[in-house]
């Protein structure tokens, strides 16, 4: 497998908090967009259960300095009509960082 860089939070720790998450009770969210010039770009994601979205897009940008389109909001599965779908609910349009997520 080829050189997979971190993208923030765990892939444990994101299925685990999006499998606790309803439409009631929503994760707070940030994603942004990285990369290097010239270089593959990647998406960036973190979640919080308990922290505030501005909070956490904060923590995004201080670790990852190269961070661009920060956006934050929450996220959320409604297990009843689709499980395997998330719901992103941004403060703005993602800038073409849907395609890096999926």
């Amino acid at each position: 497998m080829a050189n997979v860089p971190d993208t923030g939070s765990d892939k444990t720790l994101i299925k685990s908090l999006l499998g606790k998450s309803s439409k009631a009770e929503q994760v707070s969210v940030a994603v942004g967009q990285c990369g290097a010039k010239g270089g593959e770009k990647y998406a960036m994601l973190m979640m919080h259960r308990s922290k505030g979205p501005k909070e956490i897009v904060k923590g995004l940008e201080k670790d990852f300095p190269d961070t661009k389109n920060a956006r934050w909001g929450t996220a959320f599965v409604e297990f009843d009509k689709d499980p395997g779908l998330v719901k992103f609910c941004l403060n703005k349009a993602g800038g073409g960082i849907a395609k890096r997520l999926a």
